[in-house]
């Protein structure tokens, strides 16, 4: 039996069963059908992230002022899985990114563009990431270990 967790398996305790039914064939008058069913729990948790690294990620990044809208791509490296996530970018020391800043919070990419000559300067910035996993393990009942049991 091959159960595919794309279709078939729900995060959390499953219960299934194998149903086996034999006839006794053939059999003209009589059909003698036997019928046996066993139950058994699977519990199915999210994929651990052992290492989340920052991938791609600019260390230095010069923007002129007036001129084009300038998109900048970061990104997390993890293994064993990989999650989408909610990216956060903030100036350093600070709790938001400068507002000359636009961020894509699902996506790992941010945008600068300003035409005020105030802004020039040097800004340092932390990109943050949570991966959606962190809610899917939050969700699961913290009593259940994990088992494939009754079998």
């Amino acid at each position: 039996m091959e159960l595919d967790p794309k279709d078939d398996l729900d995060l959390g305790k499953n219960t299934y069963a194998i149903v086996i039914e034999m006839e006794d064939y053939p059999s003209s008058q009589f059909p003698s059908v036997v019928r046996t069913e066993k139950v058994f729990n699977v519990k199915i948790n999210p994929c651990l992230v052992t290492t989340l690294q920052p991938g791609l990620v600019p260390t230095k990044l010069e923007y002129i002022v007036g001129n084009r809208r300038k998109s900048v791509i970061h990104s997390f490296t993890q293994d064993p899985c990989a999650y989408e996530g909610t990216y956060t970018i903030k100036e350093k020391g600070k709790s938001t990114a400068p507002d000359f800043i636009d961020h894509l919070e699902r996506y790992g990419i941010f945008n600068i563009y300003t035409v005020d000559e105030d802004h020039v300067g040097t800004y340092t910035l932390e990109v943050t990431v949570v991966l959606d996993n962190a809610v899917l393990f939050a969700a699961l009942d913290s009593d259940m270990d994990d088992f494939i049991a009754d079998i």
